[in-house]
């Protein structure tokens, strides 16, 4: 799942993914409420569940951190074994450490690379390049 308001990086960060060839599924949304209204949503009686967000800190309106907290709210069933990394251009210490601190959430600096990616696959689960 991509959440950024620049259509441009979500469409460059999806051809990542689609090269590492580790997604079934890839959503994008420019806005935090399209993105939380999409978890809350249940599809034949499910919620989605993806396996990695991947968020944008600074975005108009909602934000990153606006995001975390909403999605603190669902849940926990919905929310065990997802892997949220916050990406942004500015790797603040202030905000890295609430990212880690209080929301147990991964810093990492945009773009998303084929690198990145595949350091975040082989840290979470046991994923091994095909």
């Amino acid at each position: 799942m991509l959440v950024d308001d620049d259509e441009a990086t979500n469409f460059f960060h999806k051809l990542v993914i689609e090269d590492t060839k580790c997604a079934k599924e890839i959503v994008a949304f420019t806005n935090v409420d399209e993105a939380i209204t999409f978890l809350k949503t249940p599809i034949d009686g499910e919620f989605l569940k993806p396996d990695i967000i991947f968020l944008d800190v600074n975005m108009p309106g909602l934000n990153g951190w606006d995001f975390l907290e909403a999605y603190n709210q669902l849940p926990e069933s919905q929310k065990e074994s997802v892997i949220v990394t916050m990406l942004t251009t500015s790797l603040h210490p202030q905000d890295q450490e609430r990212a880690v601190n209080y929301f147990q959430t991964q810093l990492r600096h945009k773009p998303l690379t084929q690198d990145m990616l595949l350091d975040i696959l082989k840290e979470n689960f046991s994923y091994n390049e095909v």
